[in-house]
C-alpha cells in the first residue's frame, strides 16, 4: 500500500517486484550443484554416463595418459626402481629353484614372474608404453615376444596347476630361450649370434652322445 501511495505522490508507475521463486526461476542455470534446502545435489550434466565398464575404461585411459606424460626425472626414478626390484626378484627366484624338484614350485613361479614384470616395466618407463608395445610387436620381433609372454603365463599356470618338475622344467627351458631371444632382438646381430651359439651347443651335445 505504501508503494502505491508513493507512486501517486511521485508520479511514477509502480512495478511490483517478482517473488523470490519467480526470480530464481528467471535466472539462467549456469551448471554446478543445485541447492535444495541444506542438501547439495549434483546437476544432471555432471552425472556419470555409461556403465561400470565404460567408467573403468575411462579411468584406465586417464591413468595411461598420465603415465605417458611423466617427466624425464620421474621416468628415470621409476626405471631404476623397477630394474632393481626385478633383479632382486630374479635373485630370489634362483634361491627357490630347488623347490621345483621338491614338487612345490609356486614360490619360484611367483618370484620369477614378478622379476619379468618388473624388468618389462623398467623398459616401459624408459621408452614409454606406446613405443614399448610397438617395438615388442614389430614383424621381426612379434613371434619372439608372443612366445616369451605365452611361456611366462604357461610357466605360472603349470607351477600352480601341476607342480611336477618334469612339467615345469620344459616350460621353464622354453621360457628362458624365449627370454634370451627377446633380449637378443634388441642387440644388433644378437639373434644371429644366439642362433649360432645354440647350433654350436646342440652340435657338441649330439657329437658327445654319438661318440
Amino acid at each position: 500500500m505504501f508503494s502505491l501511495v508513493s507512486s501517486k505522490v511521485t508520479g511514477k508507475e509502480h512495478v511490483p517486484s517478482a517473488p523470490p521463486a519467480a526470480a530464481a526461476a528467471a535466472e539462467p542455470n549456469t551448471g554446478g550443484d543445485i541447492e535444495e534446502g541444506k542438501t547439495l545435489l549434483p546437476s544432471p550434466s555432471s552425472a556419470p554416463t555409461g556403465g561400470p565398464l565404460r567408467r573403468l575404461a575411462s579411468q584406465f585411459s586417464e591413468e595411461f595418459s598420465a603415465l605417458t606424460t611423466l617427466s624425464w626425472r620421474n621416468r628415470m626414478i621409476a626405471f631404476v626402481f623397477c630394474a632393481l626390484a626385478g633383479c632382486m626378484m630374479l635373485g630370489l627366484s634362483f634361491m627357490y629353484v630347488s623347490l621345483i624338484f621338491l614338487g612345490s614350485p609356486a614360490k619360484f613361479a611367483i618370484s620369477y614372474a614378478l622379476a619379468n614384470l618388473f624388468l618389462l616395466g623398467s623398459s616401459l618407463f624408459l621408452v614409454g608404453p606406446s613405443k614399448q608395445l610397438a617395438q615388442m610387436f614389430q614383424p621381426e620381433r612379434a613371434v619372439v615376444s608372443g612366445v616369451y609372454l605365452a611361456s611366462l603365463l604357461l610357466l605360472f599356470y603349470v607351477s600352480f596347476a601341476w607342480g611336477y618338475f618334469f612339467v615345469v622344467l620344459p616350460v621353464l627351458a622354453v621360457q628362458l630361450v624365449a627370454l634370451l631371444a627377446y633380449v637378443a632382438s634388441y642387440v644388433p646381430f644378437g639373434q644371429g649370434m644366439l642362433t649360432r651359439i645354440c647350433r654350436w651347443t646342440l652340435g657338441r651335445q649330439l657329437t658327445f652322445l654319438s661318440a
